[in-house]
């Protein structure tokens, strides 16, 4: 976890930033990294539903469980150490930063390892205005090929639907597609595409807020079971409209 919001469900179970969740509501966050498994999870229990939680305290190598919207977290297991390990092999320190785009319109939460940052707007080749932060540890190369992991979250203004958010941004010419559906988080809902770009897994998720006062579209390209998995479950739980 990035951050946990003060008096939140995740808090009042005990959770802390920077603890690594493996297992919500009995799925194992850890093994497939899918957008699939963490939209089923939201979809069949809801945002004030009771979720059993298993996590991973790196500070202090702890294992714990409880529920979020139920029981605190109590400690299970001690001295582990195999996921502070992993994340160290993969050149990842597990901390992260919250970043927003230069208008302060668009934010959302990062590996600090992903230090080169864009945040400047664009217009598209349709005239559409678009608010953009872009982070990855090498941008040039995120932006040209899928041989480095990052994120571009783009914002515009609701006219443009997720459908068309969606077409617009379809990567299907390049990669192929091997999950799709659709996406609400209590928050935002839409629709989101994972692709396999020659061994490198691209999602695409585009969304509205509940309030529908823009449309946020979100690409991200990952490659270790790392980025698979807490990377992908920290943008998830963190891209939002200011």
């Amino acid at each position: 976890m990035s951050s946990v919001e003060p008096g939140g469900p995740a808090d009042k179970a005990g959770i802390k930033p920077g603890d690594l969740i493996l297992k919500l509501a009995g799925v194992s966050v850890g093994d497939q990294g899918t957008l699939a498994s963490y939209c089923q999870v939201l979809d069949t229990h809801g945002s004030d539903g009771t979720m059993d939680v298993e996590i991973l305290r790196p500070s202090d190598g702890s294992l714990m469980a409880g529920q979020i919207n139920g029981r605190e977290l109590e400690v299970t297991g001690e001295n582990v150490t195999d996921g502070s390990a992993a994340v160290a092999a993969e050149g990842y320190s597990g901390d992260t930063v919250d970043l927003s785009d230069d208008s302060n319109s668009i934010a959302v939460t990062v590996p600090v390892e992903w230090a080169e940052v864009d945040g400047s707007a664009f217009v598209d080749d349709s005239g559409r205005n678009w608010s953009s932060l872009a982070a990855a540890p090498d941008l040039e190369a995120f932006y040209s090929s899928y041989d480095v992991p990052g994120l571009m979250l783009m914002g515009t203004d609701p006219s443009l639907t997720t459908a068309a958010a969606m077409e617009q941004f379809d990567a299907s010419g390049s990669c192929n597609p091997t999950d799709q559906g659709p996406w609400d988080d209590g928050y935002y809902r839409g629709d989101y595409v994972q692709y396999d770009c020659a061994g490198t897994t691209l999602a695409v998720l585009a969304t509205q807020d509940y309030e529908v006062t823009g449309t946020l579209v979100l690409i991200v390209q990952l490659q270790s079971e790392y980025e698979l998995t807490t990377v992908l479950e920290t943008i998830a739980g963190s891209f939002r409209f200011l």
